[in-house]
């Protein structure tokens, strides 16, 4: 830079005064060394001395932020699994505190589904987020965590990553705001879906059938499901069977391995003779389609 000045004379063995003010870059190094030079349009006896001595500055460390994020899950994660947990943490591995609003996003991968996330201090948009908070976060500390719940697809593959990104603060260094998360996905069993009819009860224009509904199967039978039920008469006179309940497809919920499920079928069967004989096609579905089953009962009375 220069500055001139034509108007004001300086006078023997006078001076004249400039202040320079400066910015320290962040990454500015140690030490920074400056020189000055004067020149004249004038006669001058002596130029031996028109540059100054070097001035020597030692630059100092800045005393800033710097936000890290680390994710973690416990063990390997299945097939169709719900309510598995992420950890979330956030460390300031600056050498100064933070100021202003920090904010932490999550992107899943499309075999993990979000649920809820949350964390002491901090503001999250559900399911998954972002979360924010704006108090004070001192060098070498760590926010409290967030938890990030999650349901695993039932045709996720393996493995599954996750990736965590923080900004804010007050930070200058984003190099290492990003962290990613690797979760092993085992393969789950596979369900098994059947069924029986277990009884008839109540009048003729409001006959309840009931079922168990089954999974005999290694996998669970996630979000089961009976599509439809379909009555073919078989024998006596003809007549419609009306379902008033429930409205089909019904749903059957999660049936577990071993586990089973019960379904009550209304049925007005207005019209119908004693003898008259149905026979009864039922199919049931779960994972999304994956799992299929039926029940099948033939030539079945009112």
């Amino acid at each position: 830079m220069t500055c001139t000045d034509s108007a004001t004379p300086i006078a023997a063995s006078g001076t004249s005064g400039i202040t320079l003010n400066v910015n320290v870059a962040n990454n500015a190094g140690t030490p920074l060394s400056n020189t000055a030079t004067v020149a004249c349009s004038c006669t001058e006896s002596n130029t031996n001395n028109n540059t100054s001595n070097t001035d020597t500055v030692t630059v100092v460390a800045a005393q800033l932020p710097d936000l890290t994020i680390s994710k973690m899950h416990v063990g390997n994660f299945t097939q169709g699994q719900t309510g598995a947990a992420y950890t979330i943490t956030v460390t300031n591995s600056g050498a100064g505190p933070t100021s202003g609003t920090v904010t932490v996003s999550d992107a899943l991968p499309s075999g993990l589904m979000a649920t809820a996330i949350s964390g002491t201090g901090w503001t999250c948009t559900q399911p998954s987020g972002t979360c924010t908070r704006s108090d004070v976060l001192a060098a070498n500390a760590s926010y409290p965590a967030i938890t990030l719940m999650v349901n695993v697809a039932a045709n996720a593959s393996s493995p599954q990553t996750n990736m965590a990104t923080v900004s804010g603060g007050g930070e200058t260094n984003t190099a290492n705001d990003t962290a990613s998360d690797s979760t092993t996905i085992n393969t789950a069993g596979t369900p098994a879906l059947g069924g029986t009819l277990t009884g008839k009860t109540g009048v003729q224009n409001a006959r309840v059938w009931s079922f168990s509904i089954t999974n005999t199967g290694t996998g669970s039978a996630l979000g089961a499901q009976a599509t439809s039920f379909n009555l073919t008469q078989t024998s006596g006179a003809a007549c419609t069977p009306v379902i008033t309940s429930p409205t089909f497809p019904a749903s059957l919920g999660d049936i577990a391995p071993a586990g089973s499920a019960t379904l009550n079928v209304t049925i007005d069967f207005t019209g119908c003779v004693n003898l008259a004989k149905f026979t009864l096609s039922m199919p049931l579905t779960a994972n999304n389609g994956a799992a299929t089953g039926s029940v099948v009962r033939l030539n079945e009375y009112r």
